[in-house]
């Protein structure tokens, strides 16, 4: 049945003639910042996901026995069906990862008491996007709390940085001298 012109049988079909392990699904392109080098414009609403869709999409992930998914954004936290998630993927028993800007670790107790919540709801890992752009609208301490936690409750972590700078060279030896051990990906802004 096509709706729209689109046919989830035919992807289904599609799908099952590739091999993908992992699914990526952009919940919304809904940001609570605004980082100049962001294609999302950050704070307009532009586009959110559908309950429906979500539901099509975590459903399809298991009949093709995708091993994942990652939530993304905008800032995948900020999605309105937020809640919903965390209650298929605990009852589904769906692996997922999400990447955030960390706009929501503002202390200790409050990052730890949801990145534990989420583990227990099979989160497998998560990314942090952060260096001098995101640094304007969420606080380094905002990522110390998250590696603090991430690396108490044993969930891998990656932080992800447009720019490798002066700046970002600063925090990054703070950090690695706290004795962490970080996985960071920087890439070129073009």
């Amino acid at each position: 049945m096509k709706k729209n012109g689109f046919s989830i049988n035919e992807l289904k079909r599609d799908l099952k003639k590739m091999d993908y392990h992992y699914m990526a699904i952009e919940l919304t392109d809904v940001c609570n910042i605004g980082c100049q080098f962001c294609c999302n414009v950050g704070g307009k609403k532009r586009g959110v996901l559908s309950e429906y869709g979500l539901q099509i999409l975590l459903n399809m992930s298991k009949e093709l026995d995708f091993k994942g998914i990652g939530f993304t954004g905008g800032e995948c936290t900020l999605y309105p069906y937020w809640e919903r998630i965390k209650k298929i993927v605990r009852e589904k028993k769906i692996v997922y990862s999400l990447i955030t800007n960390g706009y929501w670790a503002k202390n200790f107790s409050t990052t730890y008491e949801l990145l534990k919540e989420l583990k227990n709801n099979n989160l497998n890992s998560i990314t942090v996007s952060y260096d001098d752009y995101h640094r304007e609208y969420v606080k380094e301490q905002n990522l110390k709390e998250i590696i603090k936690c991430t690396h108490l409750l044993n969930i891998p972590l990656e932080i992800q940085s447009v720019t490798f700078t002066d700046s970002n060279l600063r925090w990054l030896n703070e950090l690695l001298e706290d004795g962490y051990d970080l996985r960071i990906t920087f890439f070129s802004r073009i």
